[in-house]
């Protein structure tokens, strides 16, 4: 399946990233997101050593689908592997490098969701990728190494119950730090209402979306675009409440 169609590939890199950055910037517009791919595949490949395109380009693969998770799961997977070719070239330089890690967790993540959970889950990156951004930085994305594992203990409830007794309170308390580090990202705050609605704390539930849709755009200027999308679907779930 093909999906990027627009022939950039015969501009220069400094035009490149210039459009790349303005796509990356105006991601609120699945299209965007996906020309922003399309944009910093290309540079990436102009430039083999530039390790900062290839972190963007691995993290507009993890919020595209973030943003349209029924984009069809071929979809996913090939917009995943192109995350997980860029954060491979990083690691082939430097294994421990915490971001290309982190971003490696999550786009293996992503295409693992897309395939089933029996396709395989990449259990060794998410431990790495956990241990190497804690030695450097938990906060990094907002506490994401706890949003993670938060989302992999709902999503496998009954394999990581049963064998390691992890359980809805734990995800509950993993969100709680992420939002401790940064209570005005709104995904951290979504689904920490989310667990607790799980728990049957509508309350403590109804406090977090309402918090979510009471914060303007600017609350976290570099994180805009994501606290729509989470404001959006505190609005459309505490209706359901």
């Amino acid at each position: 399946m093909v999906f990027f169609m627009v022939p950039f590939s015969g501009r220069s890199a400094d035009d490149l990233r210039t459009r790349a950055d303005a796509a990356w910037a105006a991601r609120e517009t699945p299209a965007q997101t996906l020309l922003a791919i399309q944009l910093y595949e290309q540079l990436a490949a102009k430039n083999p050593a530039d390790k900062a395109v290839r972190i963007r380009l691995a993290q507009a693969a993890s919020w595209a689908f973030e943003q349209d998770p029924k984009m069809g799961n071929d979809k996913v997977v090939q917009i995943m592997d192109k995350g997980i070719k860029a954060c491979k070239e990083i690691l082939a330089q430097n294994e421990d490098d915490p971001e290309a890690n982190y971003w490696l967790m999550w786009d293996m993540a992503g295409r693992t969701l897309a395939r089933g959970v029996f396709s395989g889950f990449a259990f060794k990156e998410a431990l790495v990728a956990t241990i190497m951004v804690a030695k450097s930085d938990i906060g990094y994305q907002y506490g994401g190494v706890y949003c993670y594992w938060a989302i992999v203990i709902n999503t496998l409830p009954n394999l990581l119950g049963r064998f390691f007794h992890f359980s809805n309170d734990d995800a509950v308390w993993l969100y709680q730090r992420a939002v401790a580090l940064e209570p005005r990202y709104l995904r951290s705050r979504f689904f920490l209402g989310v667990s607790y609605e799980v728990a049957g704390k509508k309350a403590e539930a109804r406090k977090e979306y309402q918090f979510c849709i009471s914060q303007p755009d600017d609350a976290l200027p570099e994180a805009i675009p994501e606290n729509k999308l989470y404001r959006e679907l505190a609005k459309e779930t505490i209706l359901k409440l």
